[in-house]
């Protein structure tokens, strides 16, 4: 097994007023696609590790807008949501794994990780810096260029 941050099966925490609430922050990427332009709108917020010995361990998850009810069904139960990782995910790391991101969407989609990166940086920064800026993604941009979202093996 590929080590990442999330292994499928960890248990994950993201409060539910920002995937559409009074808190949710969004962003559009863009890419490239068989000779044509795509476009899709993410929610994007923080996780909260509640399983394994990574608890407390926070990250960035991705969810498709149009994929949110679906994203939520996921839920286990109280008000926020509180989900298992299976391989309905994607996500993208740098190569020392020491940032790691999840992203819930249309795996038809096919952006390359640092579009999601890329975006986070040059749309959240200013109003969000607390948001990103303890991961450190400015800093490690350039390592998620020319790279594919991963899966989860079945």
């Amino acid at each position: 097994m590929v080590w990442t941050l999330v292994n499928k099966g960890f248990t994950l925490h993201v409060p539910a007023e920002s995937l559409g609430g009074e808190k949710s922050k969004k962003i559009t990427v863009s890419w490239s696609q068989w000779l044509g332009s795509r476009s899709q709108e993410y929610y994007v917020c923080n996780y909260t590790i509640t399983s394994d010995r990574r608890k407390g361990v926070t990250g960035l998850l991705y969810v498709q807008t149009d994929k949110l009810e679906e994203f939520k069904s996921k839920k286990t139960d109280g008000e926020d949501i509180t989900f298992t990782v299976d391989e309905t995910f994607q996500y993208g790391s740098n190569d020392d794994v020491t940032i790691f991101f999840l992203v819930f969407h249309d795996k038809d989609n096919k952006p390359f990780q640092h579009r999601f990166i890329k975006e986070t940086i040059s749309r959240l920064e200013g109003q969000a810096a607390d948001f990103i800026g303890g991961l450190g993604l400015k800093s490690q941009a350039e390592s998620f260029i020319g790279e594919y979202l991963m899966d989860y093996e079945r």
